[in-house]
């Protein structure tokens, strides 16, 4: 047995062993990076509605469909999936660095300002509501950078989104 297969079979019994578990919706969306990594794009966007199915509410789930949409060139479906994220959660810095990043590697800086500008504005309001926005170093919340750890350690990958997505569609720079 392969570590591609012992994964899927973890992943597997982790899902049908506690479906109404709070976690699992990491589960749903950790498979679907192994799919994607593995070039299957419909099975990781029938595991990504899954974990949505687990956690309708999960920022987390919507962030990693967006960003694998647009690494697939998908930038409407990848748009959408960030906001519908930011809906859920409009204080998210990662899930606004992320967008944004999108927006630059499609070399589309307008939008990309325009985002930015927005997630100030979402920032002072979350701020002037007293809400509390954790971030790391990187500006990813806690929970998306010790995912994508987790993702990066499982796939030997450790390259950021945007990174990725640089890579893939060239510069922002003109």
């Amino acid at each position: 047995m392969n570590n591609i297969t012992a994964a899927r079979a973890i992943f597997q019994r982790g899902v049908w062993e506690r479906p109404s578990h709070p976690r699992t919706v990491e589960l749903w969306t950790s498979w679907a990076l192994l799919e994607e990594r593995c070039g299957d794009y419909q099975a990781a966007r029938e595991y990504l509605r899954a974990a949505l199915r687990a956690e309708r509410f999960s920022v987390w789930a919507r962030a990693t469909w967006a960003a694998m949409e647009a690494r697939l060139g998908d930038f409407a479906a990848s748009r959408q999936l960030f906001e519908d994220a930011l809906r859920i959660d409009p204080s998210n810095r990662g899930v606004w660095s992320a967008y944004e990043s999108m927006e630059r590697a499609a070399r589309r800086p307008q939008a990309a300002d325009q985002i930015a500008t927005r997630a100030l504005g979402s920032m002072s309001q979350a701020g002037a509501l007293g809400t509390k926005v954790s971030l790391k170093g990187d500006g990813l919340p806690s929970g998306l950078e010790a995912a994508e750890r987790a993702a990066a350690a499982r796939l030997g990958n450790r390259k950021s989104l945007e990174s990725t997505l640089l890579e893939q569609y060239g510069s922002t720079q003109t």
